[in-house]
């Protein structure tokens, strides 16, 4: 099972390198990094995915495979930090309800919440101040994310 899913990430890694998309993930499978990449795939355009797929199949068939075309396009996953005692509940909450996040409000791949679970990232200013409205924190402020151009975040100052 890990290899076809190794082998569906990489496809698409190198489907969208060849359309000018760098595919930065990050999580502990290859099903992450697959979770990850499918809807960036699926929201490019019909002739670009075309486009994209010609050239990955060629540049498969000419380096022998599909581990040697594209395995320099992915990191190895790296393990989930081991999360013990009380927290332990909380972070596997907060990971359940990152599942539910659409696409347009992506879990950014830099910033944590406290070094461990990632933040959300909202498409812009004012969808994040919609957020941070609904959340009743007069404490909370939105800012620019450091690492996605164009996306902000929550966060205590």
């Amino acid at each position: 099972m890990n290899n076809i899913l190794l082998d569906q990430a990489l496809r698409l890694a190198l489907y969208l390198y060849w359309v000018g998309i760098d595919p930065h993930v990050s999580g502990a499978s290859y099903r992450e990094y697959l979770s990850q990449l499918a809807p960036v795939y699926c929201s490019i355009p019909a002739q670009l995915r075309k486009e994209g797929r010609r050239q990955g199949r060629r540049v498969i068939r000419e380096a022998g495979g599909v581990e040697l075309a594209a395995s320099h396009l992915l990191p190895e996953p790296k393990l989930a930090p081991a999360i013990a005692g009380p927290w332990r509940r909380a972070y596997e909450k907060h990971l359940k309800r990152m599942r539910n996040w659409g696409p347009e409000t992506p879990p950014c791949l830099e910033c944590r919440i406290g070094g461990v679970l990632p933040k959300r990232s909202w498409p812009s200013r004012e969808a994040a101040e919609e957020s941070r409205i609904l959340q009743n924190d007069p404490q909370l402020i939105s800012y620019r994310c450091p690492y996605q151009p164009g996306y902000w975040h929550l966060g205590h100052s």
